[in-house]
């Protein structure tokens, strides 16, 4: 309890992807003489919560924008921050041969609520997840231009691996 999950992502899985601080239990057993063939078998099963954190790397809430004034046919010059900050994330996860299978993935960032699901392969590092975002509230800046977003479910893919994420409205 009380883990700063940056250094612990950094150590065990060699990513910088998630910051903020929680909880994890964690029962997993792995084989091997050395990081890479423990990661190739390792299995258990784990429960994690991270509060006032970001997933480093990727803006959902850019991205759904962008995608957004696609479908307007308008022009979205907003910036990217480079990471989705969030109040909280949670879920827990079975993981089978070094592939993190996770179902219940529940995200609350200021605008968006997420509900998702998907694998990390820990050897490659390759991401599938598929999310669904719901929009529960509209920044004032964006009022009139995105309030036909409130309260829809906007289904999103994260794909590539931790080192490249290709995050997309599916």
């Amino acid at each position: 309890s009380g883990i700063h999950f940056a250094p612990m992502m950094q150590e065990l899985f060699d990513t910088q992807r998630l910051s903020g601080k929680g909880n994890a239990t964690m029962t997993l057993s792995a084989t091997g003489n050395d990081s890479n063939a423990w990661m190739k078998t390792l299995n258990g099963r784990m429960d994690f919560s991270v509060a006032d954190g970001a997933l480093e790397g990727m803006d959902l809430w850019h991205e759904i924008r962008r995608a957004e004034s696609l479908l307007r046919q308008t022009s979205y010059t907003g910036a990217s921050a480079g990471r989705t900050a969030f109040k909280s994330l949670k879920g827990s996860a079975t993981v089978t041969d070094g592939t993190l299978d996770n179902r219940d993935l529940d995200v609350d960032m200021d605008y968006l609520k997420v509900a998702g699901q998907g694998t990390l392969a820990l050897p490659t590092k390759a991401v599938d997840y598929q999310l669904k975002a719901t929009v529960y509230r509209v920044p004032e800046d964006a009022a009139t231009e995105l309030a036909s977003l409130k309260s829809l479910e906007i289904p999103v893919r994260i794909s590539g691996t931790l080192d490249d994420l290709k995050v997309r409205p599916d």
